[in-house]
């Protein structure tokens, strides 16, 4: 977060015009080759197994009284760092 602030402050120093995007769903094109394993708890647990019982359901388990879903990602996931860098390799920008 810091280094957004730097390089506002030099941008607007040296009277830089500075243009941003968003592509919205980004991260979800990157493919992950890592092998990252998400913890569904609760409410939110419930929910997922809920969208397509046939395929969650028989990963749903009780701990400590609470649903729990172990997810295997294959995608990356939205606001995790590495997911822009994965992104930005998959449209051939350098980071």
């Amino acid at each position: 977060m810091v280094l957004v602030f730097v390089t506002s402050t030099v941008d607007t120093r040296e009277n830089r015009e500075v243009v941003t995007i968003n592509i919205p769903g980004a991260f979800l094109h990157a493919t992950n080759k890592d092998y990252v394993v998400m913890q569904m708890n609760g409410t939110l647990a419930k929910l997922m197994a809920q969208t397509d019982p046939k395929l969650y359901r028989k990963y749903l388990v009780d701990k400590k009284g609470k649903k729990v879903l172990y997810l295997h990602l294959q995608k990356v996931l939205y606001s995790i760092i590495k997911s822009a860098l994965l992104f930005y390799q998959k449209v051939g920008i350098r980071a």
